[in-house]
């Protein structure tokens, strides 16, 4: 891309030629689609509201800190909030007496009888012309019983009246105190489609408002906004969409365990019902299976969480079919693989993806690391530590990738090396995640320094909700050095059931150490129970995954937040 070309569109937006300076800028972003400055001025000169909306949000993903992009959308919606609440027609709860008391003002203008008021006098007219002489018949005592039965001319039907809704009627003794009013209940189609159209009319602005709530992170205030737009059109995919991310990211920030699993039933239930009345949104799947990817970083047992993430996979799947504003789709599908024990498919798929993208593209860091996992899930320690050095490159998520790299040293049996990579991380950020102090006490334990392991698995213990694992194995080294053969069988039989997919070469020497004391891996099988309808893989479809009991998570463990990395290391980069 030729540098002027960016200062032409610039020189000519600042002169007020906005139709030059949309097509010298839409060359910019076309020839580089990460051009910030491209995308900023192309948003400033274009007229229609979405197309602007569309810039400025990519300049977002390109750098969430530019607060001119920010400025501009959060403008853009509350305009868009104006102009919808300005074509709501007003409302009136008291719909039939207002109708009634417009009508009446209508008759005194024009002097035209109101028909139903004419019907209605007409009725009671009827009855009293009839009534009368029945009344006379029955107190002269020719109308008993016995001469109705006798004559059945005289035989009538009683009259009713139609009363505030089709299922109630009133006499004709009742007719003079009854209040006749207009039914609420739609009665014909196209009522039906106005009632609809109606609270579209009065969802749009509150979705709008909610989307400025979720660009500026106030997602609890959103969600009371989201409910009453989907109470006015509960037909209406996109609140559902909308609440089930905020969910989502309410439950990325949870200090409460309860709470987090909540969040996560809530969270599904709702994009359930997204994809049920709309199921060609590849964003909509793109986020159920976000949502599904932390419920199984948060299970104990790894057969329970490839019981999870295959259906997160399944997701991830679709919404690349379908396509999605998300971030690398194809990597976060290559990162479902590995979840699902599928790492050699992974790494073919990696290093296909690593073979067609430039060098030089500082994303490519992404790809090294992902790599690094399959290599790591598959017992290539070397190749995994090799692969995350690359990764390095960009200087980009380095407490994740030094973190990565000082587990796999660990596995490969370089804990001297992995120590001081620990020792900064925790000084660094002291409270970032448990698990690096679990790791931590393992190579304090291997080097017989008990103490020391004993504190760091008491730290962790209060920064992550994950007590399996590395803290498992830890506790069966201690066990095993104290001569309880049995305790020490119990936790490593835990630990090696709850390791993640990238622990290979660990696990395989737990097992190692079962067979020694004369033990097995404990089986299991999957105890997460879903509801869940396989994703045709070509023709989307609705699919009904409902969460009702909340499926059993880990019970009882610490409050503290968890943290992306090292609390979920089954999703984590």
């Amino acid at each position: 891309m030729p540098e002027n070309t960016l200062e032409l569109g610039i020189q000519a937006a600042l002169r007020g030629e906005k139709d030059e300076a949309a097509i010298y800028l839409s060359k910019v972003v076309s020839e580089d689609p990460s051009s910030e400055e491209g995308w900023l001025w192309l948003g400033h000169v274009l007229s229609e509201t979405d197309k602007r909306k569309y810039c400025y949000e990519r300049v977002l993903k390109l750098n969430p800190a530019n607060k001119e992009a920010r400025q501009k959308l959060i403008e853009l919606n509350e305009q868009t909030v104006q102009e919808a609440i300005k074509k709501i027609p007003l409302q009136n709860d008291n719909a039939g007496e207002t109708k009634g008391k417009l009508e009446g003002e209508e008759l005194t203008k024009t002097g035209k009888f109101n028909p139903i008021l004419l019907s209605v006098l007409g009725v009671i007219a009827g009855l009293l012309l009839c009534g009368l002489p029945l009344f006379w018949l029955n107190s002269s005592g020719l109308l008993t019983s016995s001469s109705i039965e006798s004559s059945p001319s005289l035989v009538m039907p009683s009259a009713t009246v139609p009363i505030s809704s089709p299922t109630q009627t009133a006499t004709a003794t009742q007719l003079s105190t009854a209040t006749v009013t207009r039914s609420p209940i739609p009665t014909t189609t196209q009522d039906v489609s106005a009632t609809k159209k109606a609270g579209v009319s009065l969802a749009s602005p509150l979705i709008s408002q909610a989307e400025v709530m979720i660009l500026n992170s106030q997602y609890a205030q959103a969600i009371p906004l989201l409910d009453r737009a989907i109470a006015y059109a509960p037909d209406l995919d996109e609140p559902y969409y909308l609440r089930a991310k905020c969910y989502f990211h309410l439950l990325e920030n949870s200090s409460i365990f309860s709470e987090f699993q909540d969040y996560i039933s809530l969270g599904l239930k709702d994009i359930d019902q997204a994809i049920a009345l709309r199921s060609d949104d590849g964003n909509y799947y793109a986020l159920r299976q976000s949502i599904l990817n932390e419920l199984a970083g948060n299970l104990d047992y790894q057969v329970d969480r490839i019981a999870i993430n295959k259906l997160a996979l399944e997701n991830a799947r679709m919404a690349l079919d379908l396509g999605t504003t998300e971030d690398f789709p194809d990597r976060i599908y290559a990162n479902g693989l590995i979840n699902n024990d599928r790492c050699e498919e992974a790494k073919k798929m990696l290093q296909d993806m690593i073979d067609r993208t430039d060098p030089k593209d500082t994303s490519i860091g992404g790809l090294y690391h992902i790599q690094s996992r399959a290599y790591a899930c598959l017992g290539d320690l070397n190749r995994a530590i090799a692969m995350v050095d690359k990764s390095m490159l960009n200087n980009m998520d380095m407490e994740y990738k030094k973190g990565l790299k000082a587990g796999y040293l660990y596995q490969a049996g370089r804990g001297n090396e992995a120590l001081p990579i620990l020792n900064e991380l925790i000084e660094k950020n002291p409270n970032y995640g448990g698990i690096r102090y679990y790791l931590r006490a393992a190579i304090y334990i291997d080097r017989g320094d008990r103490k020391k392991a004993e504190e760091d698995l008491s730290t962790g213990e209060g920064k992550t909700w994950f007590h399996g694992g590395l803290y498992s194995y830890v506790l069966g080294q201690m066990a095993l050095a104290d001569g309880n053969t049995e305790e020490a069988i119990s936790q490593f039989q835990n630990a090696e059931s709850t390791l993640f997919i990238t622990d290979f070469a660990l696990r395989q020497r737990i097992i190692k150490k079962l067979k020694q004391l004369g033990a097995l891996p404990l089986e299991i099988t999957p105890s997460v129970m879903l509801d869940a309808t396989p994703i045709p893989t070509i023709q989307p479809r609705p699919t009904a995954r409902p969460l009702e009991p909340t499926p059993t998570l880990r019970a009882g463990g610490s409050n503290a937040t968890p943290i992306p990395g090292f609390n979920y290391p089954e999703g984590a980069g």
